[in-house]
């Protein structure tokens, strides 16, 4: 059922039907820790659809998307329950919902 879950949440930010994010997208930014949920979106996915399954997501009070090939070939989008510290990274961007 969790990967069912992952699954669907993953349709739905890249369909769009997530809601519109709130806040700005902080470039070359990320907030680690504080993970509970991560998940490998397709190539070619972009921050957009990170931002989109924290906003569709009741538990993520933030999150960070990983580019592709820095932890794997696809690029990851990391979701958490607290708003880690901002760090300077090139490898990411981030927000807070």
């Amino acid at each position: 059922m969790r990967v069912f879950m992952k699954c669907l949440m993953v349709v739905a930010a890249l369909a769009g039907f997530a809601g519109v994010a709130n806040a700005a997208m902080e470039l070359n930014t990320d907030r680690p820790g504080s993970d509970y949920t991560s998940v490998t979106l397709p190539p070619g996915a972009g921050a957009q659809a990170c931002e989109n399954l924290c906003s569709a997501d009741a538990p993520c009070k933030a999150w960070t998307y990983v580019k592709a090939g820095v932890q794997a070939p696809n690029p990851r989008c990391w979701l958490k329950n607290v708003v880690p510290d901002a760090q300077a990274n090139n490898c990411c961007t981030s927000g807070v919902k």
